[in-house]
């Protein structure tokens, strides 16, 4: 929850830790990738506190605020291997397997699998 968030909105907005969470835009789009995250489990049956999600957000203040995710580090050099399909791509399938929506984690993960592309 906490490393699919974080990594997905810092690799596609190139802002630390720090930085997503004070940028209201970024710290709700990374609440809303964990909502999804949240909701595909909830439907697989994997049991999640009813908090996890504020308290995976939350976990990014235990950082040093210049922190960057490994996800954000393998975009920034352009890495061809990267865990991009890991957070995103995992999400995404097992959502459509399991009619969950994943929009916002669509998004994001389309446009950083685009950047990589130029």
């Amino acid at each position: 929850m906490f490393i699919a968030g974080y990594g997905l909105v810092t690799a596609y907005t190139a802002k630390t830790i720090g930085q997503v969470l004070a940028d209201p835009e970024a710290k709700e789009m990374t609440q809303k990738v964990m909502e999804e995250i949240a909701a595909v489990a909830q439907k697989k049956g994997v049991k999640l506190a009813d908090t996890i999600v504020a308290d995976s957000l939350e976990t990014g203040n235990n950082f040093p605020p210049e922190t960057k995710t490994s996800f954000q580090r393998d975009i920034e050099a352009k890495a061809k291997r990267n865990e991009g399909d890991l957070f995103g791509g995992t999400i995404i399938r097992i959502g459509k397997d399991q009619g969950v929506p994943t929009h916002v984690t669509e998004s994001i993960y389309s446009k950083i699998e685009e950047s990589l592309k130029n």
